[in-house]
């Protein structure tokens, strides 16, 4: 990450009045660049914010949980290194924390290229800039949760002794997961804070590189399907986990059923079978997904194909078509 650290770092130099209620804990992961030097230089210039912490590598989880261990702030965020936030708008997440006490922050992010050029913006369809109750978090609020938007109550996760999968990737997924469960009110900026790179080399956002540690994904959504079925708190919660599920089991079946011609789906029959095994009630939720009205989850556990039937990624890729035609044709009617 050496390309991208002090870009990250340069990110979090908000004015003097907030600087001193920042701690940065920079977790170098075992890396043989020169990011651990870049991480001392800048302690040794700004020894009261940040801290590098030299380590064996352990993976994304490892870093997370020595992170965890080591905070001091009320509440924490994760930035990859090869990200970076928009200064002026964490300013103003700082005095906002400062002023109030939620479970939870979240804020809106960017999809930007190496240029910095904005290529995407997320948003979720509930309202900003007020107290909100747990229960707004359902369905596609759930579904598209990512760690970009989030700030946790450090003690909260510490409470729950929340330890992340070390030693693979993907477990991103879990940071959206369990954590969760501690949140009763939270609040939604109205900021674009996160600047999330997209496009360099070997991301694990790669489809191909995600499809080539596909059994890595899918040890994260065991993870979550197991801590699903024990979890023995209130209804809205449990619906949370559920709806979170409901979008990550697509992000397993939907590469290896519909993008891919002829690969062999040995590890998603295992998957399958996992997780049949794992929560019945998950189990059902492969029967929802659907290309055009074609039930495909199901149509696969029917007839137990080895490859992918050619026409199935044709017809994702027929319906992909479709729908983006109607997107292009819709805004042309609205423009005019």
């Amino acid at each position: 990450m050496e390309k991208y650290l002090r870009r990250c770092l340069d990110s979090l130099m908000v004015s003097d009045a907030n600087l001193q209620c920042l701690e940065v804990l920079v977790v170098n992961d075992g890396s043989k660049d020169s990011s651990s030097q870049i991480g001392h230089e800048y302690e040794s210039r700004y020894p009261q914010i940040f801290r590098i912490i030299d380590k064996e590598n352990g993976n994304y989880g490892s870093c997370v949980n020595r992170g965890l261990k080591e905070a001091k702030g009320k509440y924490v965020k994760v930035l990859d290194a090869d990200d970076y936030f928009d200064t002026s708008e964490f300013e103003k997440a700082i005095v906002f924390l400062k002023q109030n006490d939620y479970d939870l922050l979240l804020t809106d992010y960017n999809k930007v290229d190496e240029a910095g050029r904005v290529e995407k913006m997320f948003e979720l369809p509930i309202p900003h800039n007020q107290p909100l109750e747990f229960h707004r978090l359902l369905g596609f609020s759930a579904r598209h949760m990512h760690m970009h938007r989030i700030f946790y109550k450090t003690d909260k996760l510490r409470a729950i002794g929340y330890h992340q999968t070390e030693g693979m990737s993907y477990t991103d997924q879990e940071w959206m997961c369990e954590p969760m469960t501690t949140v009763n009110r939270f609040y939604y900026m109205d900021i674009w804070l996160y600047q999330y790179l997209v496009g360099r080399e070997g991301q694990t956002v790669d489809p191909t590189v995600k499809l080539r540690s596909i059994k890595q994904y899918m040890h994260a959504v065991y993870v979550m399907t197991e801590f699903y079925e024990h979890y023995k708190g209130d209804t809205d919660h449990k619906k949370y986990i559920w709806h979170r599920l409901e979008g990550q089991l697509w992000e397993v079946y939907r590469p290896m059923l519909c993008e891919t011609k002829n690969l062999d789906l040995e590890a998603l029959f295992e998957f399958d079978s996992r997780i049949r095994e794992l929560s019945p009630d998950i189990y059902k939720l492969g029967d929802i997904y659907k290309i055009g009205k074609v039930r495909i989850v199901t149509l696969w556990r029917k007839y137990r194909y080895t490859n992918s039937f050619i026409i199935v990624p044709l017809l994702y890729d027929f319906v992909v078509v479709i729908r983006k035609a109607k997107t292009f044709l819709m805004s042309k009617h609205e423009n005019f």
